[in-house]
């Protein structure tokens, strides 16, 4: 404690310490003795310390007396006596909250001016100031009663008035916040204080009883701003909030304000929802027709602030409507919408979109979604792999065509476990793809969607020194590319790894039709895994696998595909219906176009050879000879895709019924000459 007093000369002029359990314990004496100094009728420091045995008394920075008192104290004071009267003027009273060195106490002295007893540094401790320039010169008494070392509260007696302070170290100057908001909602709560040459640190928002840290800026000299912006959290209630913050070493708190939180509500328009926000309206793809669809499931999140708060919408209509329209309340705000719809209509499969975070405002979105026929598509199934031939799974693949001058998004998915998602898409339009990963080169492409199945590769995967691919070596079995029905064999892998340290790896079998027979695993590196499996009817059979590192999974597929051993002998045929499975199997990328252009060389190079080697140039003989190896292309080897007309509808042989007419004709022609 220290006291900053100016002596104006008759009295006693005590200076005494005071234990509440005993009395009087010591006192110092007059001022004028050699025990505490010479009045000098100039400002005076005086300073005292006390621990669990002892109080020290300093006069002006200088040590002067140390006491035994052996209990707590409880006043400190100047000439509580009515017969020891104090004539003088008090100033800068100070009450810390541990003991001051004697290095302190001498800085402080240097430090503190004269009557105005400005302190440049306080040692960032907490202490209570109190300057008296209410209570005259004159003969009074003056007591502090500090409480006890943890006491938050003072009070100064002047003959008997008491004078309360509080040992807050801060000012609350102003507190900035929406006195009203909605759930989700980001808000921002400021104050201002000013301090008592202290730095606040730590500082806390406490929000409906949880804690968010918060942001201290000073602004000037001793004023500060605590600020913290959060997204309110659900309910519909008054939620209470205050600031906390460390000063002085003591945690202490601004006032407690009140804040209004209405409810967010967003779902399928009625009476109580009205502000309509959202509109999917639906259409045929072929003809742009507007048809009714259903939805079996709407399902997403929203929120009015950066989406760390949000609510989930879940809706189901399996009644056909040419549109729906979903509300919000409250009506006059900005929602954010992430949500995803599968829908479909009699006779249209059904289709998945996804909005990705959408913003809608009270003024309608308007969202169109196309569907197309069962007649005029085909199921598409798009496998993803990286550059070492493992399936991706979370691959997002994105597919638009254009329709009506537009961009209009068709198709969105992502993969699977097996590296795979299927879409229904028109094999008549080209289409673009879009395959999107993180860590991967994002893949753009083009083309009409005309097989069953395409691979995609992704490379570009971002290098990052917990790849556990580093080290590891493999072997699937069996080695072979193909398989054929109805045979037995040895699946199987083995691996190692001389990087990291293995825990386990191991692989199951997985038929296309989905079923998994289990395979095995081990915990032994370099240990062959195997199961004999007959492949019996199945058209492709695949093998995932996996090891485990640092508790990490990676996972990979190899797939395999099986065909009888009917008429394998070699042949023409037995060569061309080996070129037409592996066609389509949609790993070489060879499309429709592809395949006739193939033909067309055929053609081109079997007729140019015949009328060279034989002199065939009649057009009956050319005629023929094209009519023959169309017909054993297309209907023999059936290797030319069939061909779609109007409304999408396919004939078969169509390619052959066409240039067998044109024979025909010329045939007829040549008859007629």
């Amino acid at each position: 404690m220290r006291y900053v007093f100016k002596s104006l000369g008759a009295g006693t002029n005590r200076f005494y310490i005071y234990n509440y359990g005993t009395g009087w314990r010591t006192e110092r004496g007059n001022l004028s003795s050699t025990v505490i100094g010479v009045v000098s009728k100039e400002w005076d420091l005086i300073t005292i310390t006390w621990n669990t045995t002892y109080v020290n008394s300093y006069l002006n920075g200088v040590f002067i007396r140390k006491d035994y008192y052996g209990g707590n104290i409880g006043n400190t004071g100047l000439n509580t006596k009515i017969s020891d009267t104090f004539n003088g003027s008090i100033d800068d009273v100070r009450v810390y909250n541990r003991s001051l060195t004697a290095t302190e106490i001498k800085e402080l002295y240097r430090q503190t001016t004269p009557k105005e007893t400005e302190i440049i540094n306080d040692f960032a401790y907490q202490y209570v100031d109190f300057n008296l320039t209410d209570i005259p010169n004159g003969n009074w008494k003056w007591n502090v009663w500090a409480g006890g070392m943890d006491s938050n509260s003072f009070f100064v007696q002047d003959w008997g008035i008491e004078r309360n302070f509080s040992i807050l170290d801060f000012l609350e100057s102003s507190i900035s916040f929406n006195s009203t908001t909605y759930e989700t909602a980001s808000e921002t709560f400021r104050i201002n204080i000013t301090t008592k040459n202290l730095i606040p640190t730590l500082a806390k928002l406490i929000y409906n009883g949880t804690s968010y840290s918060a942001t201290i800026t000073n602004t000037v000299d001793n004023n500060y701003t605590l600020s913290k912006t959060i997204d309110i959290p659900l309910g519909n209630s008054s939620n209470d909030f205050y600031f906390n913050f460390t000063i002085g070493g003591l945690v202490q708190s601004s006032s407690t304000q009140t804040q209004s939180v209405g409810g967010l509500l967003f779902g399928s328009c009625n009476t109580s929802l009205t502000t309509k926000f959202l509109n999917i309206s639906f259409k045929d793809e072929g003809n742009l027709t507007n048809i009714p669809a259903s939805i079996p499931l709407f399902s997403g999140s929203y929120y009015l602030g950066s989406g760390t708060i949000s609510k989930n919408i879940t809706y189901t209509n399996n009644s056909e409507y040419y549109f729906s329209d979903f509300c919000a309340t409250p009506p006059n705000r900005t929602l954010n919408i992430d949500y995803s719809i599968q829908y479909k209509g009699t006779n249209y499969p059904q289709r998945i979109f996804s909005s990705g975070v959408t913003t809608v405002l009270n003024s309608t979105t308007n969202v169109t979604l196309y569907l197309l026929k069962s007649a005029d598509g085909i199921y598409v199934t798009f496998q993803v792999t990286n550059a070492a031939n493992q399936v991706l799974s979370g691959v997002e693949i994105v597919i638009t065509r254009e329709i009506s001058g537009a961009d209009v998004e068709v198709g969105r998915g992502t993969t699977g476990a097996d590296g795979s998602v299927t879409f229904w898409l028109n094999p008549d339009f080209t289409h673009e793809y879009t395959f999107i990963k993180s860590g991967f080169t994002t893949y753009v492409t083009s083309f009409a969607p005309t097989q069953a199945a395409y691979t995609i590769s992704l490379g570009g995967v971002t290098a990052a020194t917990s790849s556990y691919f580093k080290g590891v070596n493999y072997n699937i079995y069996p080695v072979n590319t193909t398989l054929v029905n109805d045979t037995t064999y040895t699946f199987g892998i083995s691996l190692t790894s001389n990087f990291w340290d293995l825990q386990r790896y191991g692989f199951d079998l997985r038929l296309d039709n989905g079923t998994i027979i289990t395979g095995g695993s081990t915990t032994t590196s370099g240990t062959l895994l195997t199961l004999d499996y007959d492949t019996n009817n199945q058209s492709k059979v695949y093998l995932d696998y996996y090891w485990l590192i640092n508790d990490t999974y990676t996972n990979g597929t190899r797939m395999w595909i099986t065909y009888s051993t009917d008429k394998t002998q070699w042949s023409i045929k037995t060569f061309f219906t080996d070129l037409t499975l592996y066609l389509d199997s949609g790993f070489f990328g060879i499309d429709d176009f592809g395949r006739y252009l193939i033909i067309f060389i055929i053609i081109f190079f079997t007729v140019g050879i015949f009328s060279y080697k034989f002199g065939f140039t009649s057009p009956l003989n050319i005629s023929v000879m094209t009519f023959l190896i169309i017909f054993f292309f297309d209907v023999v080897v059936g290797i030319i895709p069939t061909l779609s007309v109007l409304n999408g509808r396919e004939v078969p042989h169509l390619l052959t019924f066409v240039t067998g007419l044109i024979l025909i004709m010329i045939v007829v022609r040549e008859v007629n000459k």
